[in-house]
């Protein structure tokens, strides 16, 4: 797993965790994240998708969008 998967897990469960913080990442994303210490380029847009309790995402980056720095 590298630092940015990591990172995101830890906000996945801050998210969990926090109610104040998760409406903040639902307002904001990109703010939110770059608040976190994960930088997101303005050519990248983010979207944070609530799962209801029967629905479950699965969702795969594009290939080589994830990498070890």
């Amino acid at each position: 797993m590298n630092k940015q998967q990591t990172s995101l897990g830890a906000i996945i469960t801050k998210a969990l965790q926090d109610e104040d913080f998760r409406q903040r990442l639902n307002a904001d994303q990109a703010g939110t994240l770059k608040a976190e210490g994960i930088e997101v380029p303005e050519s990248v847009t983010v979207r944070v998708v609530a799962d209801p309790e029967n629905v479950r995402h699965v969702v795969l980056p594009a290939v080589g969008a994830l990498s070890d720095d």
